[in-house]
């Protein structure tokens, strides 16, 4: 069946977009959490006034990254993870979406080729831009929404009506 046939390509597809959002957030968790650690203690605070404070910077630096380690071992580095992940999941999903449906439409009517594959490196760059804008936008609009779970839900069925609906086709250049 077609729609039943699309509807797997696009869950596919931003589901993988979703995990490599994941994962990506997942490998530089330690670096976030370190981050985060150095804003907010005391010993990241140095005097701009002292020759040293390269090394004062250093120290504060293995000061924070040993006591990341003595709080939490190694899983510490990756406290808090979980909720990024959430968060940069439907995020990085919209975004793949965005950039598919895109590059299908600069496809057919500004490159004039059949395979989306085959567009050039501006209308990828373009492409590739609106998808961050949107994702950004929408992912922004769900932050500042206090019902964010029903306000997800309606976007996402939103999103799979219009991409499995016929009268869609011709916009998003689906088969």
């Amino acid at each position: 069946h077609r729609v039943d046939r699309r509807q797997r390509q696009m869950c596919i597809r931003d589901s993988a977009g979703g995990f490599a959002g994941a994962v990506s957030r997942t490998a530089t968790a330690p670096f976030d959490r370190l981050k985060i650690y150095l804003i907010t203690s005391q010993s990241a605070k140095t005097s701009s006034s002292s020759s040293g404070a390269a090394r004062s910077n250093l120290g504060a630096l293995s000061q924070s990254l040993s006591m990341i380690y003595r709080e939490g071992g190694l899983r510490g580095f990756w406290l808090g993870n979980g909720l990024n992940c959430m968060k940069i999941i439907p995020e990085s999903a919209i975004k793949f979406f965005t950039y598919e449906c895109m590059k299908r439409l600069f496809a057919k009517y500004v490159d004039g080729v059949t395979d989306s594959r085959d567009v050039s490196g501006m209308s990828r760059f373009i492409s590739g831009g609106i998808g961050g804008i949107t994702s950004q936008l929408l992912s922004t609009l769900l932050k500042r929404s206090r019902r964010v779970s029903c306000l997800a839900c309606r976007i996402l069925v939103t999103f799979c009506l219009l991409y499995t609906s016929d009268a869609a086709d011709d916009l998003l250049c689906v088969d």
